[in-house]
Formats: structure tokens, C-alpha cells, sequence
């Protein structure tokens, strides 16, 4: 005989309907609003982020210091959280490859060819917001796929 858990909903006896803090069609109208209006800075951001990502991209290049690339994780990390909140649907996929390939780079080593997938990625993301370019892009995609996927069996055998 199988017994089902039915655990206690404690949410629905927090959250009422109506009053202070209920999410309403109004409430839901204006957070729109307010990303809409912060869409057109969006590019500004990300662009001194990206051009931020490529500097201590080039700084890694010549120093190989861990701390470097954990700072490049960040930026990359925070680039790809916004991407899709404002319609760069391909900025968060990159942001996310860039992130997983920083985190499978070896602790030991960081090699000429870590770098050379990494400066790949980053090109892609100083094209898109040089280009505005919104959305999805299933050529571009499915090329970023293929590379991640080499590195990964790279590293992964």
C-alpha cells in the first residue's frame, strides 16, 4: 500500500487577495512599464559591462590569475542575468555558456585554448548589443552549442 505525503500549504495562509502588497493587474501593468522604461538604458549597462568583461578577459590573458577569471565569471554572470528581462533572449544564452566554461576551466591550468573559447563567446556578446540584436538566433545558437560541447568532452574525458 503506497501512502502519499501531502505537505501543508503555509503559502496560501500568507498570501491574501486584495490589500497592501497584492499582486493586481495594475501592479503587474506598472513593473511592465517601469522595464520598459529601463530598456533603453539596458544597452548602456550592458555594453560598459561587456567592454568591462573583455578588459579582464585581456588582463587574464596575460596574467593567468585566478582571481581574474572569478572576476570575469561575475561580469559574465550578471550580463546574462538581465539579457532576457529586456528581450536579448541570445545575451543570457551566452552569458550562460561563458559562465559554465569559466567554471569547468581547471584549477591548475589556464590554457591558450581556455581563452581562445572565451574570447568566442564574448565576441558573440560585444556583436549582439553592437547590433541591438533582440531575440533568438538559432544559427548563432546552435554554432555557440556545438563549441560549448566540444569544450565540455575536452574536459570532461
Amino acid at each position: 500500500m503506497k501512502s502519499t505525503i501531502n505537505p501543508i500549504n503555509t503559502v496560501a495562509a500568507k498570501v491574501t487577495e486584495g490589500g497592501p502588497g497584492a499582486v493586481t493587474p495594475e501592479v503587474i501593468e506598472k513593473a511592465n512599464e517601469t522595464v520598459k522604461n529601463m530598456s533603453g538604458r539596458y544597452v548602456e549597462w550592458t555594453t560598459k559591462y561587456i567592454k568591462d568583461l573583455r578588459q579582464a578577459y585581456l588582463i587574464l590573458g596575460k596574467t593567468r590569475d585566478r582571481k581574474v577569471l572569478n572576476i570575469l565569471f561575475k561580469l559574465a554572470h550578471d550580463i546574462k542575468g538581465q539579457g532576457g528581462t529586456f528581450g536579448y533572449d541570445l545575451i543570457t544564452t551566452i552569458g550562460d555558456k561563458l559562465c559554465r566554461l569559466i567554471k569547468r576551466v581547471p584549477e591548475d591550468e589556464i590554457t591558450d585554448r581556455d581563452l581562445e573559447y572565451m574570447d568566442v563567446y564574448i565576441t558573440g556578446l560585444e556583436h549582439i548589443i553592437q547590433t541591438r540584436t533582440k531575440g533568438t538566433n538559432d544559427v548563432l545558437s546552435e554554432k555557440l552549442t556545438e563549441l560549448s560541447d566540444a569544450y565540455t568532452k575536452k574536459h570532461t574525458k
